[in-house]
């Protein structure tokens, strides 16, 4: 991705609060999801990919729920993926069932003192295994990886934009799995500098926030009126530690 087009991306999340990358990674799952489903029926490879995963993860199955018809036209597309998932997943089952009624050979097993006694569900259950990872987020995380580079690369003090840098400055900072994905693409000292010194500013705003919130609940306070910060405070406390994807 150009750092053109990184720059429209990432001035435009930087005025919202919240973590700016995990508000450019979702917007860009959910062009994947779209575009994944309404072609990738067109390409054996992508079905392949998907059938091998079962599907998506569940983070990016619940995107694809959320989508719905207003992206996808109708539900044909998802219904088609799914039917097919349906028809791979029986056909499994079945196989599944069959090789484990199969006794293995004298020769392919272990000495009896080895041998523990087998559970009668573990051979189906291991035919029924993904045989690969979740394809929005092998293909995203590539994605993930240039955005922060491109990040890093704004926030330099020689190669960098200033208008970025003052944005990132009054920003909320990163959340911490994006902030450590980010520290290892930083190329020059003063750029970590900054980076944690803007973290640290967003994270005394935020204790300051729960402090308030804490504070307010108690019965002598009560009456003092809560800024929006402040009742969101622990919400934004949670989504520090593990985004908001």
């Amino acid at each position: 991705m150009s750092l053109d087009l990184q720059y429209s991306r990432w001035t435009a999340a930087l005025k919202h609060a919240g973590c700016p990358a995990c508000r450019i990674m979702k917007g860009e799952a959910r062009r994947y999801i779209t575009t994944l489903v309404r072609e990738g029926k067109s390409h054996d490879e992508v079905y392949t990919r998907i059938q091998r995963a079962w599907g998506f993860c569940e983070r990016h199955a619940q995107m694809l729920k959320e989508i719905g018809p207003a992206k996808l036209g109708d539900g044909m597309s998802p219904a088609r993926l799914c039917a097919w998932l349906l028809g791979a997943l029986s056909m499994r089952l079945s196989k599944a069932e069959r090789s484990t009624r199969t006794p293995p050979s004298p020769r392919a097993q272990a000495p009896r003192w080895l041998r523990r006694k087998a559970l009668p569900g573990e051979g189906i259950a291991k035919h029924l295994e993904a045989k690969g990872d979740c394809p929005a987020c092998e293909d995203l995380s590539g994605y993930e990886r240039s955005l922060l580079w491109g990040l890093q690369r704004f926030l330099s003090p020689t190669k960098g934009n200033e208008m970025i840098q003052h944005l990132y400055q009054t920003s909320d900072g990163l959340c911490f799995p994006h902030l450590r994905l980010t520290l290892e693409e930083v190329e020059e000292q003063p750029s970590v500098d900054f980076l944690l010194q803007v973290q640290e500013q967003a994270l005394t705003r935020l204790s300051v926030n729960l402090k308030e919130y804490l504070r307010k609940h108690d019965y002598r306070y009560t009456h003092e009126p809560m800024s929006d910060a402040e009742a969101t405070g622990y919400l934004r406390a949670i989504a520090c530690f593990v985004g908001e994807r």
